[in-house]
């Protein structure tokens, strides 16, 4: 609020300052507090601590999880249309709401899975489990489901199990964006912008992973279950990813004088 002054402001971020003085500060003239006093500038901008963020196993598992999430969702926007014509003979103009419904059932997941895990946390007052718990159970949950797509033989099935994969799924996208908040701090956009940059390689992958599975369409052999069984061992080691993510450990300590 613009309304806040300094003293306000500087008990709201509760500071860290390398050597506190007692100081009574009116606070808008209704009560006294000791504030430490300090000449520490923390909105000044400062370069990235890369080798604290780069060595960091947090920072690791965030990756790996972005990586293998993303190679297992990418098949929704990209190969869809295709697994729908192979499987049950149905033209693209004939699959465009079936394959626009995960879509819908995936953003209904996102809203869901940040007020849950925001309730874990107040509930268990552990914001690691907070954040790997819908993790875990998102992506992984998502990657067992994926497993079976691939062997159903009616058009409905396959739907109705692609709209609960995204659910599933986007239960734990905006939780692993929280957790690259709650571990980067201060550097909250660069380490997302770094698991986001991982993630973009198991994207990129994906559809390539895909094509070259599928070949030129000469085989008799149905490649469709070989596929999922691809992507449901990336969605799976995306979710155990978050057995190593710990939210409550940020990879940059708060900083004392102005210094790391």
């Amino acid at each position: 609020m613009p309304s806040c002054n300094a003293a306000e402001r500087d008990l709201i971020r509760g500071r860290v300052f390398p050597e506190p003085v007692d100081t009574h500060i009116t606070v808008r003239g209704q009560f006294s507090a000791k504030v430490p006093i300090s000449d520490h500038q923390e909105d000044r901008h400062t370069g990235a601590p890369w080798w604290q963020i780069l060595t960091n196993p947090n920072m690791w598992a965030l990756c790996t999880c972005g990586i293998f999430v993303n190679l297992a969702w990418y098949f929704i926007p990209t190969w869809q249309p295709r697994f729908f014509k192979d499987q049950f003979q149905m033209s693209m103009e004939a699959s465009e709401i079936l394959t626009g419904l995960p879509f819908l059932f995936g953003a209904a997941g996102a809203f869901l899975g940040g007020f849950i895990s925001d309730r874990l946390i107040r509930m268990t007052g552990s914001r690691r489990w907070g954040r790997s718990l819908v993790g875990l159970v998102g992506f992984g949950g998502a990657g067992v489901c994926l497993h079976t797509i691939g062997l159903v033989d009616q058009a409905w099935q396959a739907v109705t199990l692609l709209c609960l994969f995204t659910f599933i799924n986007d239960l734990a996208v905006p939780v692993i964006w929280a957790a690259a908040t709650d571990i980067g701090g201060r550097y909250a956009g660069t380490v997302s912008g770094t698991m986001n940059m991982a993630g973009c390689i198991g994207a990129a992958l994906s559809p390539i992973l895909t094509g070259i599975i599928l070949g030129d369409g000469s085989t008799a052999e149905n490649p469709w279950p070989g596929i999922f069984a691809l992507y449901s061992a990336a969605g799976i080691i995306s979710g155990l990813a978050w057995l190593f993510i710990d939210a409550s450990k940020p990879i940059v300590r708060k900083e004392i004088g102005g210094k790391q």
